[in-house]
C-alpha cells in the first residue's frame, strides 16, 4: 500500500535530548545504587491512628495548589500496598455529595462504609460528613497522613509535582506520603527508583501541576491565555491516585518546541510538540508504552490543532480551520503511519465527576447488577453490564444508505449473549432491512434505555452541545428527539462506554463548525456532561466527520446477497469506510476481539490503526501528513481520510476494559474488510 502525502517538513530526531535525559537516569541510578534515598532529619513515622479494613475517602473542593499536593499524597490511603482501591471522592465547594456521587455510593454499596472526612478545619465538619457513615475527621496538614499506621515509613515530598512523580513509588513501598524535603530532585530520579522497583514502563501519565486554576495555568511554559476559555480547574487531583493503581511513570516535564514534526503550525502546536518530544525521549530510554493518558482539559495538557485543509472553499472546513488531535501522542517512533500506544484523556465537567468517573472506573464490578428501568411499555429489570443500546439517527442513516452499522451491533450484541434495545428510523422508506429481528424502540424510550446500559453505540449526526439527534427531532423539533447536554447530565447512568459516531461529540477545545468561528462554551460540551452524567467512557469526534454514503450497497449485499450478482458480495469484504470504518473497527476490538483489543484505548489503536491501512484504499494515511496539492486530496477524498485518523478521541482511563461477554469470536462478525484488515504493520 502506498504512503500518501508528504511531511511539510522533515522530522529531527531528539537524540540530544535523549542523551542527557539518558546520562541523567544514570546518575540517578548510581546514586540510588550507594546511597537509596537520603533519610530526612527530623522526619519520623510515629503513627497512632489504625485504618478500618474497609474505608472510603471524603476531601474538600481544591482551594490552591496546597489542596493539589494534599489529593495526590491520599493516593496512599486511596491505594494500599496490594492494589486494593479505596474510594475517594472530592466534595464540592459547599462540602456536600452531589447527586452523581450519591448515586455511585448508593449504587455501588458504600452506605455503610466508613469514610475518612479530610478538611481544613475539623472543627467544622462539611455537610457531606451527614450523608455517610463517619469513621472520622481529620485535618488537610501536609504531614496529617503520617497519624495512620499500617505504612512501611514515610515518603516526603516538598511540591505537588514531585507527590504525583511519587505516587507510585510510595504504593509499592508501602510508604505513605507526607510533605516535607525533597526525595527526588527530578522526574527522572523518580522514574529510575520505579525502574528498579521493577515496574514496567507500561503506563505513562502526561500531568500539568498547574492546572488548579486558570491563573495557576498561566505559568504553564509557553501557555497562551485564549486557552483559559476551555480550562476544566482542578482535574489533575485524582492523578495521584491513578498512578498509584496503575503503576504510572508520571510526566510532568515538558520544553515548548517549535520542532517541525508534521504539517502543523509549530508556534500554535509548542506545547503539544513538547509534550511529544518528551515523550519520545522517554521512549528512546525505556521502550514503548502500552498506555499514554493524558490528565486534565485540553489547556492543561493541549490537544494537537492541525490545519483543515479537506476542502478548498474556507465555507467547508472547520470554523477556526483547525483539528484537534489526540491520537498523535501515541505515534511513538518514526512511522508516523502506525500508531504504538493507546491514549486516552481523563477530563470531566468538574473535579467532582472526574473524582466520581474515577471511582466508577476502578469499582466498576460493585455497581449493583441489575436496575430497574421504566419503559413506556412498563418497568423492565436489566442486567446493564450485559445490555447495550445502538441509536441510529435521522437522515443519516435511510437518507444516506447506513443503516447497517447500528443494526448489525444490535445482532452481534445477541451472538455475545447480551440483550439490546435498539432505537432508530424504522417503517416504509426509512429501513431498507425488514426481516433481520431488530425490533426498535419508541424514540421516547431514549433515556430509559441509557440508564439500563453499559454499552451505549451511535451512529447518527451530532454537534459540540447534543447528541441522538432521532426522527421526531427532524420531523417537528421535538426535544424528545435528542439529547442536549443539558439533559445528559441529569441522568443517572451506570458506568458505561458511549461510542459516539457523530460529528463533534468529542469536542473540548476551540471553535465549532459554523462562520463566523465562535469558541465552543466548554461547560456545554456533550463529551464532558455525558462523563459527569456517570458515564465512565466517551469516545468520538472532536470536529466535523464524514459519511461514507451507501455503505448499505455494499454492507447489507454482503451479508445478504452473498455471490449473487457480484463476486465481491462474498468476499467477507463489507467495505466499511469514513465514519462507519470507525463504528464498525471500535465495536469489532470491543465485541469480537476483548481477549486482544477489549481496553478501551487498545480498541481505538487497533481502529486507528486499522484505518489507516484499510485495504479498500491503496494509500495510507497518517495524523501527522497532509498534501493538499495532491489531487486526490478533495476529489479522491484522501482529506476527508486525513481527518478521519486525526481527530477520533477516547476520554476516560485508556486501560479501562468494560465486562466481558462471551470470549473470543463467535458466530457473527459483521465488522471485516476482508483478510487483509488487520491494523498491523
Amino acid at each position: 500500500m502506498v504512503r500518501s502525502g508528504k511531511l511539510m517538513i522533515t522530522r529531527k530526531k531528539a537524540l540530544a535530548a535523549a542523551g542527557v535525559v539518558a546520562i541523567l537516569l544514570i546518575a540517578g541510578g548510581l546514586f540510588m545504587l550507594f546511597y537509596g534515598p537520603e533519610r530526612k532529619e527530623g522526619m519520623r513515622y510515629e503513627p497512632w491512628v489504625d485504618l478500618p479494613g474497609d474505608y472510603g475517602i471524603l476531601v474538600e473542593a481544591p482551594s490552591g495548589n496546597d489542596s493539589m499536593m494534599f489529593y495526590a499524597m491520599l493516593s496512599s490511603l486511596a491505594v494500599e500496598e496490594n492494589g486494593k482501591y479505596h474510594p475517594m471522592f472530592i466534595l464540592t465547594d459547599e462540602g456536600a455529595l452531589d447527586a452523581h456521587q450519591l448515586d455511585t455510593i448508593d449504587r455501588m454499596g458504600m452506605e455503610d462504609l466508613p469514610f475518612l472526612v479530610f478538611t481544613e478545619d475539623p472543627e467544622t465538619p462539611p455537610s457531606a460528613a451527614k450523608e455517610v457513615k463517619v469513621f472520622d475527621v481529620f485535618d488537610m496538614g501536609g504531614t496529617s497522613l503520617a497519624r495512620f499506621r499500617g505504612f512501611e515509613d514515610i515518603l516526603t515530598v516538598a511540591n505537588y509535582e514531585e507527590a504525583l512523580w511519587a505516587s507510585a513509588i510510595a504504593r509499592r513501598t508501602n510508604r505513605v506520603l507526607v510533605e516535607g524535603p525533597s526525595t527526588y530532585g527530578s522526574q527522572e530520579e523518580a522514574w529510575n527508583e520505579l525502574r528498579g522497583l521493577g515496574v514496567p514502563f507500561e503506563y505513562v501519565m502526561v500531568v500539568n501541576p498547574l492546572d488548579c486554576s486558570v491563573e495557576t495555568l498561566h505559568g504553564s511554559p509557553g501557555y497562551d491565555t485564549f486557552d483559559d476559555q476551555f480550562h476544566i480547574p482542578a482535574l489533575s487531583a485524582v492523578a495521584g491516585e491513578v498512578a498509584a493503581y496503575r503503576d504510572a511513570y508520571v510526566l510532568t516535564d515538558y520544553t515548548p518546541s517549535t520542532e517541525e514534526i508534521g504539517y502543523m503550525d509549530t508556534e500554535l502546536n509548542r506545547r503539544a510538540i513538547g509534550y511529544y518530544e518528551a515523550l519520545r525521549g522517554a521512549v528512546e530510554i525505556h521502550g514503548l508504552p502500552s498506555y499514554v493518558t493524558l490528565v486534565g482539559s485540553a489547556s492543561a495538557v493541549p490537544q494537537f490543532q492541525l490545519p483543515d485543509e479537506t476542502n478548498a472553499d474556507p465555507e467547508n472546513v472547520e470554523g477556526d480551520m483547525l483539528v484537534n488531535s489526540d491520537v498523535m501522542y501515541g505515534f511513538l517512533t518514526d512511522d508516523l503511519y502506525y500508531m504504538d500506544a493507546a491514549v486516552g484523556r481523563l477530563v470531566n465537567l468538574n473535579v467532582q465527576g472526574m473524582s466520581n468517573q474515577i471511582v466508577r472506573t476502578f469499582l466498576y464490578d460493585l455497581h449493583e447488577d441489575v436496575l430497574p428501568i421504566e419503559y413506556t411499555t412498563g418497568t423492565e429489570n436489566v442486567d446493564w453490564r450485559k445490555h447495550g443500546t445502538s441509536f441510529s439517527g435521522y437522515e443519516i442513516t435511510y437518507e444516506r444508505g447506513q443503516v447497517t452499522p447500528a443494526r448489525f451491533w444490535c445482532r452481534d450484541a445477541a451472538d455475545e449473549g447480551m440483550t439490546y434495545d435498539y432505537i432508530g428510523p424504522s417503517g416504509l422508506g426509512r429501513d431498507i432491512l425488514f426481516g433481520d429481528g431488530v425490533e426498535p424502540r419508541t424514540p421516547a424510550d431514549m433515556n430509559s434505555a441509557l440508564e439500563a446500559s453499559g454499552f451505549i453505540a451511535y451512529r447518527g449526526h451530532g454537534s459540540e452541545y447534543g447528541s441522538l439527534y432521532m426522527v421526531p427531532y427532524a420531523a417537528g423539533g421535538n426535544e424528545n428527539g435528542v439529547l442536549r447536554s443539558e439533559e445528559v447530565r441529569d441522568l443517572l447512568l451506570p458506568p458505561q462506554v458511549g461510542f459516539w459516531v457523530a460529528c463533534m461529540n468529542a469536542k473540548i477545545h476551540g471553535a465549532g463548525w459554523w462562520k463566523p468561528a465562535e469558541p465552543i462554551e466548554v461547560e456545554r460540551t456533550f463529551a464532558l456532561n455525558y462523563l459527569y452524567g456517570g458515564a465512565v467512557v466517551a469516545g468520538g469526534a472532536t470536529e466535523v466527520s464524514f459519511s461514507n454514503v451507501g455503505q448499505d450497497l455494499t454492507s447489507a449485499s454482503e451479508e445478504w446477497l452473498p455471490g449473487i450478482i457480484n463476486s465481491r458480495w462474498s468476499d467477507d469484504n463489507y467495505e466499511w469506510d469514513l465514519n462507519d470504518a470507525w463504528f464498525a473497527f471500535f465495536w469489532d476490538a470491543i465485541l469480537d476481539n476483548e481477549e486482544s483489543y477489549g481496553t478501551v484505548g487498545e480498541a481505538l489503536r487497533w481502529a486507528e490503526n486499522r484505518y489507516i491501512k484499510n485495504p479498500i484504499r491503496d494509500r495510507e494515511v497518517s495524523p501527522f501528513v497532509q498534501d493538499p496539492e495532491d489531487p486526490d486530496w478533495q476529489g479522491g477524498l484522501l482529506g476527508a481520510h486525513w481527518k478521519e485518523v486525526s481527530m477520533f478521541a477516547i476520554y476516560g482511563d485508556p486501560a479501562f476494559s468494560p465486562a466481558g461477554n462471551r470470549p473470543g469470536e463467535n458466530s457473527y462478525r459483521p465488522w471485516v474488510n476482508g483478510p487483509e484488515d488487520t491494523g498491523e504493520n
